[in-house]
């Protein structure tokens, strides 16, 4: 059976990667076991964190190795985005590091920067020119090796080396095939996007926090070859977090998260949905949710009015939390 038989799919922006549009983290501490049910079941865009949470996200190491490992029989199949949170890219030799160790991987598909809060600049762009360059991992590779024998770190140093070693394979290209960033301020993912740095960018997206559609969004709104690809963060926990702060559990008609989903699903440049299903049985749910498609305009609708009134509740557009 097809990819696209399972779940819808998408193409990520300019990258050219055919993506479910359903993507799951280990955010909630999904098991290995469970996230290899849920590629099964179709989902192929696996978003895993090497510092940020990464007590939960541990929980799928197990999973992204087999998958995703220079040794994984079908490494094709799985898109694999790999995240740090480490807030300086000149810190990068040790991200990696960490990467390369804990899931046994030649490459990345995508490298994601976390969270960003710092202008695009020449820092950035070597570091993404870095992550680019097959020398310069080589060269990185080579440095490991030459790590002085004998010393007190001699077996740990030893394994790390060997871990990278496996990118010794990797003749035309770097680390990751494309290089993205999430953002909570929009007007700073504006400034990012202007400077064509990023292949990929990660934005939050729900019926309270729409403001997506006004900025960036129409730098987003146009053929995937033309934009980076999109992937949406907090669809479902980032609106159902404001149900129970501003008491609206009594009010006659609530959405569920299938409901929450299938309203960003109307966002056309959503390529993937970032998930973070606990147990398979909110995978289960969350695969049919995505079956079924984009909400009708009525339920939308209604939608929008429930955001609009947490809005209001809330005071949030006086905060300027958009």
């Amino acid at each position: 059976m097809k990819l696209d038989e399972l779940l819808p799919t998408a193409t990520l922006g300019r990258t050219g990667l055919q993506v479910s549009r359903m993507g799951i983290g280990g955010g909630a501490g999904l098991s290995s076991p469970d996230v290899e049910y849920a590629v099964r079941h179709g989902v192929n865009f696996l978003f895993w964190s090497s510092d940020l949470h990464h007590h939960t996200y541990r929980r799928m190491s197990a999973a992204v190795r087999r998958l995703c490992g220079s040794r994984a029989r079908h490494r094709e199949r799985i898109i694999l985005a790999a995240v740090t949170y480490v807030d300086h890219p000149e810190k990068l030799p040790g991200v990696l590091l960490d990467q390369l160790f804990e899931l046994g991987v030649d490459h990345v598909d995508i490298f994601m920067f976390g969270w960003v809060t710092s202008e695009p600049g020449d820092v950035f762009r070597s570091a993404i020119g870095q992550l680019r360059d097959g020398a310069w991992l080589e060269r990185f590779r080579d440095q490991l090796g030459l790590r002085r024998a004998g010393g007190p770190q001699e077996r740990s140093d030893q394994a790390m080396a060997d871990a990278v070693g496996v990118a010794a394979g990797l003749k035309d290209g770097g680390y990751a095939r494309f290089v993205g960033a999430s953002f909570h301020d929009r007007a700073l993912a504006r400034r990012w996007l202007d400077s064509g740095l990023l292949d990929v960018v990660m934005l939050r997206y729900n019926p309270v926090h729409r403001g997506l559609e006004s900025e960036p969004g129409p730098l987003l709104d146009r053929p995937a070859e033309e934009r980076p690809g999109c992937i949406l963060f907090k669809t479902c926990s980032g609106a159902a977090a404001y149900f129970d702060a501003y008491r609206l559990r009594d009010r006659p008609w609530l959405p569920s998260p299938a409901d929450l989903y299938r309203f960003a699903l109307r966002l056309p440049y959503a390529d993937v949905l970032l998930t973070a299903p606990r147990s398979r049985g909110q995978i289960d749910a969350m695969v049919e949710a995505f079956r079924a498609g984009p909400l009708p305009d009525g339920p939308a609708a209604g939608l929008e009015h429930l955001g609009g009134l947490i809005r209001k509740v809330g005071g949030l557009d006086a905060g300027g939390d958009t």
